[in-house]
């Protein structure tokens, strides 16, 4: 399971190089959760389509009376629906891939301490799983939008690559988190209890304009917000902005460095805390 040149591997960083050594490990790891995660179900991985569904459904029917309006004098030319649908898909996998990698390390403790495989093949697989259904998603994502009556543009096919986006910085993210989890157990309930949080930090059920002036001002330095504005602009057809390209590019960076970071430093020690 372990491929990889050692000559080029050696000038990369010791997490990123234990992804390439054991990138067929990585791959079959993933495919195998996804097979544990709708083992015995009638509609199998139909069900990583569905269920987001069922919660962006909610908010449509819910908020929709009282959203509309701002939507349109917003200057959104999509409808209530569709909006809610183009920022409550990515973040749904999102925040899985992030609750999941937190408690990647601590829930696959037997295998760290039994085998010479390093943490990061585990965190990556993890969030690749969760890729998956994510990406599997874009397509049913599409057709919803021709029904509601949304006219797909080219800028759909970019979607899997927003996707990479948002599931590399929750890769980054749940790396550092897992760690300090790994030290401190109660991160990971933690984690579950800010998740509401951070949902109403970002305008996905709501438009921004309802905000006062200081929250609205400070939404383009949330880590998560040009990534989101990235995904609308694609499923809406919408012109791509340079400003949230690179600042979607530079959280990305910056969560992966911090998560690289942290393991690389920490690896002696997780595994005794194990």
């Amino acid at each position: 399971m372990a491929h990889g040149n050692t000559a080029t591997n050696r000038w990369l960083p010791t997490s990123v190089a234990g992804v390439l050594r054991y990138r067929q490990l990585v791959f079959h790891g993933a495919i195998h959760q996804l097979r544990i995660s709708y083992a015995a179900t009638l509609i199998g991985p139909l069900w990583s389509f569905v269920i987001p569904t069922f919660s962006i459904l909610v908010y449509a029917v819910v908020l929709r009376n009282v959203m509309a309006d701002r939507l349109a004098s917003a200057g959104h030319g999509s409808s209530y629906a569709l909006y809610v649908c183009s920022g409550a898909l990515p973040w749904i996998f999102f925040a899985d891939a992030l609750t999941k990698t937190t408690r990647c390390l601590t829930e696959n403790s037997h295998l760290l301490t039994r085998l010479p495989v390093p943490e990061e093949v585990y965190l990556v697989q993890t969030t690749l799983a969760v890729g998956f259904s994510f990406v599997g998603s874009l397509l049913p994502l599409v057709l919803i939008c021709w029904i509601a009556g949304a006219t797909p543009s080219w800028t759909c096919l970019l979607l899997p690559l927003a996707s990479v986006v948002w599931l590399l910085t929750a890769l980054g993210m749940g790396t550092v988190l897992g760690v300090v989890n790994v030290y401190f157990r109660d991160i990971s309930q933690l984690i579950q209890a800010a998740m509401p949080v951070l949902f109403w930090s970002l305008p996905i059920a709501y438009v921004d304009n309802i905000l006062p002036s200081a929250l609205r001002g400070a939404l383009p330095f949330h880590p998560l917000f040009p990534a989101m504005q990235l995904f609308r602009s694609m499923i809406n057809g919408t012109p791509l902005r340079w400003t949230h390209i690179l600042a979607a590019t530079v959280w990305v960076v910056l969560s992966l460095s911090a998560g690289i970071i942290v393991l690389d430093l920490n690896r002696r020690s997780i595994r005794d805390e194990l």
